[in-house]
Order: C-alpha cells, then sequence, then structure tokens
C-alpha cells in the first residue's frame, strides 16, 4: 500500500521491524521501511531483536554435511527449499545421483494430474493466480492441455444456473 512521503519515520520504521524475524525478511516485505531506516541510520537500532543468521564458513558443506543434511528429506522440492545452500553445493559437485538417491521427485505420481484431478483442484479456488500457486503441476497440466478455458466456461455455466 502507498504511503505519502515522509511516513517512514523513527517510529513506523520501528513498528514495521518488529513484523519481521531477521532483516533479510525485513527488507524483502517492506522495502520502503527498511531503505527510509538505513537512510536515516537507525537500521541497527530498530532490528536489535531480530535473530542473527549465522552464516556457513567456506567449506562447511562437505560431503559428509551434506548427505546428513539430505538424508533430512524424503522430496526432492523440500530439500532444494529448505537447504538451498546443501542442495546447490551438492548439484555444484555432482553428488545429486549418490546423495539424492532416496528422494522421490515429486508429491505426486507420473500420471497423477487428470483431467478430473485437475478440475477438482481448480474448483478449490477463488481466483486462476491461486489455483496456479497453490496447484502448479495441476495449472500447467491443465494449461498445457486447453482445459483451463474448458474449467471456466463450466464453472462459469454452474454459478449461473
Amino acid at each position: 500500500m502507498y504511503k505519502p512521503s515522509g511516513y517512514w519515520d523513527f517510529n513506523n520504521c520501528k513498528e514495521e521491524a518488529l513484523k519481521y524475524e531477521t532483516t533479510t525478511k525485513f527488507k524483502k516485505n517492506s522495502p520502503s521501511a527498511y531503505s527510509s531506516a538505513k537512510k536515516h541510520n537507525y537500521l541497527n537500532v530498530i532490528t536489535t531483536h531480530m535473530k542473527t543468521i549465522k552464516h556457513n564458513p567456506i567449506g562447511y558443506w562437505s560431503f559428509e554435511k551434506c548427505k546428513e543434511e539430505a538424508l533430512k528429506y524424503e522430496y526432492k522440492k523440500d530439500f532444494t527449499k529448505n537447504s538451498s545452500v546443501a542442495y546447490t553445493t551438492i548439484s555444484k559437485n555432482k553428488w545429486i545421483d549418490t546423495l539424492c538417491s532416496h528422494m522421490i521427485e515429486s508429491k505426486k505420481p507420473s500420471g497423477y494430474w487428470t483431467k478430473e484431478k485437475c478440475y477438482e483442484s481448480f474448483l478449490t479456488c477463488e481466483t486462476m493466480t491461486i489455483f496456479k500457486k497453490e496447484f502448479s503441476r495441476a495449472y500447467s497440466k491443465s494449461y498445457k492441455m486447453n482445459w483451463i478455458k474448458e474449467f471456466q466456461e463450466i464453472n462459469n455455466n454452474n454459478i449461473n444456473n
């Protein structure tokens, strides 16, 4: 939402900063407040409650550490999302076949997204954006198969009747 010029004073920036646990999240989710606090030199004052993210030293992600981390995950998608640095290290070192062999590529088996299942998922969403976000595979399949227009027409007919 648009804020008028001068809105991001010390008190408003501090109040906004309290919503976040890390400066990274603060900067990402409220860039105007973050920038103003930095510009006016009170960023350090309003972020004292935030957690400090400890960065691992170079070489931390050894083969053994990566293996230990990879074993925490059943799905590759969860691993890449929740431990991106370990996954990147595994990729760069070409350890994926070895360390991720136990992981399942997708939470849904191949062929899961039939037209009927895609339509059922479509019906649970209020907007196309939500459908795309919440059921990205179903959306992709529906788009690829040209089912979306049909789903929308069926839905519109059901609403109008």
